[in-house]
C-alpha cells in the first residue's frame, strides 16, 4: 500500500478522548502515555507501573504547571487472554509498545462501536475527526498501521506481537487484504490542532 492509496481509502481518521480534553490537545498536541509522563516529569516506579501494566480504570494526573491529564483505562484488555495470543514479546513489553503510541481509528464505525461499548456508554466523550492527508504530510513516515484492535483481548482475540504495527508500505506484507483498524504515531502529534476537521462531544445511550 502506498501513502496515496492509504489517504484515498481513509480520508479521515478518528480519535476518542475525555470530554474536556480539547483545550489540552490544542495546547500540547495528542500525547501518548509515555509522552504525557515525560511532560509531567513522572519517573521511577510510578512511571514503570503506568507503562508496563494494564490500567483497569482511568488514571488522573494533575500538574500545577500543565494541568489535568487522563490516562485512559484499558478495560478491554485481559492479561490471561493476552498471554494466549501474544507472540515474540512479554506482556509488559506489549503494554510499553501500546503506551508509546498515539492511536486513531481508521473508520467512523470503530468510534461508534467504542462509544456504545458497555464501559463507555452513557458518558460524554470527545470525538475528533482528523484530516488524513494533512497529517500524513507531516507524519507519514512515522505512521504505523494495525489490522486489529490492539487494546482489546475480548472475544477470541487475534494473534499480536512485534509486527502488529507496520509502516504503510509494509502493511500488506504483514496483513494481506485485512482492512486497517488502527493508525498510530509513536510519541506525540504536537500540532494536532492543525489536522482536526471537527471536534464534538458525543454520548451514546442514557
Amino acid at each position: 500500500m502506498t501513502i496515496e492509496q492509504f489517504c484515498k481509502k481513509h480520508p479521515c481518521l478518528y480519535h476518542m478522548a475525555t470530554a474536556d480534553a480539547l483545550p489540552q490537545i490544542e495546547k500540547y498536541g495528542l500525547l501518548s502515555t509515555q509522552a504525557t509522563l515525560e511532560l509531567l516529569s513522572i519517573e521511577g516506579e510510578e512511571r514503570e507501573k503506568l507503562v508496563s501494566h494494564r490500567r483497569p480504570k482511568s488514571v488522573i494526573l494533575v500538574s500545577p504547571q500543565h494541568g489535568r491529564f487522563v490516562l485512559r483505562d484499558q478495560i478491554p484488555m485481559r492479561d490471561a487472554a493476552l498471554a494466549q495470543c501474544l507472540t515474540g514479546m512479554s506482556i509488559p513489553d506489549w503494554y510499553r509498545m501500546l503506551n508509546e503510541r498515539v492511536f486513531m481509528w481508521a473508520t467512523r464505525e470503530r468510534v461508534e462501536t467504542l462509544l456504545g461499548a458497555r464501559a463507555y456508554r452513557g458518558k460524554d466523550h470527545l470525538v475528533l475527526t482528523i484530516d488524513t492527508e494533512s497529517l500524513v504530510m507531516d507524519h507519514g513516515l512515522d505512521l504505523r498501521l494495525s489490522s486489529i484492535n490492539s487494546g482489546a483481548t475480548l472475544y477470541t482475540p487475534p494473534t499480536r506481537g512485534v509486527n502488529t504495527f507496520s509502516p504503510v508500505k509494509d502493511y500488506e506484507t504483514f496483513n494481506g487484504t485485512k482492512p486497517v483498524v488502527e493508525v498510530t504515531v509513536v510519541g506525540s502529534i504536537p500540532a494536532m490542532r492543525e489536522y482536526i476537521l471537527s471536534a464534538e462531544v458525543r454520548r451514546v445511550g442514557p
